[in-house]
């Protein structure tokens, strides 16, 4: 038992049903759903779509899509549908243009947005209902107009310049070049009519036709060499979510190219130290915990990426075997000088929420823009804000999360951290 006293959260108690999402419209909506009858996944996509108009920093129809599904008795489901880069880029372009790294602000940093794909195909793999069912709440919100809650007029403000520098951005977020007051309603009617579009046509609205070519066009100008057919051959991915267990619980997580497993390689790294007999907000603990994470950002840093050309497997990294060797670099009395920093582009932003019905069925869903606001480019006659995932991608020949993947050099490079303590673990793909 906790402290009652003391002003923290209370476990949660349900017998038909909970939603957790970082705005109260959102875990409405989704609340609603789920008393009409819709299930875990219905209630999630609906919800989901909520925050993509009352979040806007956080997730936008511009973002990707990632998704859990647990059911009883039955095997977990993944999902993902990140975007691919723009298939006319490439590093060696970038380079010629006398890029050193990627620009998270640049239409090079966008890739196609996969979340409004994501859902629809939860909602046919797994949903009672329909795409059109799931965005009238969204719908309701971006057109009627939104109360801006204090924790996101915080968010907002702080991504302000970037709308302002961006151009579109200031006429559908901005109100003379500020973001919207806090307790002020706001309304965003360019994206109301987009949803309507994809309420209506599904998910093919979105990746073809006017709303597709709206992004290419908004990006073409700006240098992009994004294509309608990028759009229209994105797909959303049903893949087997990668499980690892820390000591008692099981962790599972989508496989690359997202970085989930780094959160699997830091459990192991922590394993062999007996973490539980030590205060939570204690500087020994935060001390392990950091140095562990560093070790797992910079793995992350070196070898995650598209799976079709990563230097080493899923399971080598996670392999427990070789994080018990990696461990042993990690001193309790100070810090490790010898780990590379980490890359400051992988520091982002966005919404998780979840969900479980009746049935048990449980919902892990992520959409995302990556940073606030995403690139901060705005499409004029949708009203979409665009992601900026590709600011992850390495302007460096032979990387493995380079645009178009890596070559044989990627098996060197990995050889030359400091941190690599055995050659044993590490399996070449």
């Amino acid at each position: 038992m906790r402290d009652f006293h003391d002003p923290k959260r209370s476990p949660i108690y349900a017998a038909n049903g909970a939603l957790a999402t970082s705005h109260p419209l959102a875990t409405q909506a989704g609340l609603e759903v789920l008393k009409r009858g819709g299930n875990a996944v219905d209630a999630a996509v609906t919800a989901a779509a909520v925050l993509t108009v009352v979040e806007p920093a956080m997730t936008g129809i511009g973002g990707d899509g990632f998704a859990l599904i647990s059911q009883p008795g039955k095997p977990l489901y993944g999902l993902n549908s990140s975007g691919r880069a723009a298939a006319a880029l490439s590093s060696a372009m970038l380079r010629d243009q006398g890029w050193k790294e990627m620009d998270d602000a640049s239409a090079h940093s966008v890739t196609v947005p996969g979340v409004v794909k994501s859902w629809e195909s939860l909602l046919e793999s797994h949903g009672t209902f329909g795409l059109d069912a799931a965005l009238q709440p969204a719908i309701r919100a971006a057109e009627d107009g939104f109360v801006v809650y204090p924790r996101v007029w915080s968010d907002w403000t702080t991504c302000q310049d970037k709308l302002s520098a961006q151009g579109v951005g200031s006429k559908h977020y901005l109100i003379d070049g500020k973001a919207p007051k806090m307790g002020t309603i706001h309304r965003l009617p360019a994206l109301a009519a987009t949803l309507k579009v994809i309420a209506d046509q599904g998910a093919r609205g979105f990746y073809e036709g006017a709303v597709a070519a709206d992004i290419v066009a908004e990006l073409r100008q700006r240098g992009g060499v994004m294509s309608e057919e990028d759009f229209a051959t994105h797909t959303a991915d049903p893949c087997t979510p990668v499980t690892a267990g820390y000591r008692d619980i099981d962790l599972a997580e989508l496989p690359p190219n997202g970085t989930g497993i780094t959160a699997q390689i830091i459990l192991n790294l922590l394993e062999r130290f007996d973490v539980a007999s030590l205060a939570p907000d204690s500087v020994e603990r935060l001390h392990l915990e950091l140095e562990a994470a560093r070790i797992g950002y910079a793995i992350r840093d070196a070898h995650i990426g598209d799976p079709a050309t990563m230097g080493v497997t899923v399971e080598a990294l996670i392999d427990k075997a070789w994080a018990k060797g990696l461990s042993t670099s990690i001193d309790p009395a100070k810090r490790n000088n010898d780990l590379p920093p980490v890359d400051p582009n992988f520091q982002s932003d966005t919404i998780y929420l979840s969900c479980v019905d009746r049935d048990g069925m449980a919902v892990s869903l992520i959409n995302s823009v990556f940073k606030g606001f995403g690139s901060g480019i705005v499409t004029e006659k949708t009203g979409i804000h665009l992601q900026n995932r590709g600011a992850g991608f390495r302007v460096l020949d032979g990387h493995p999360n380079t645009i178009e993947g890596a070559s044989a050099r990627c098996i060197r490079l990995f050889r030359q951290w400091p941190w690599q303590v055995t050659n044993r673990a590490i399996v070449l793909a």
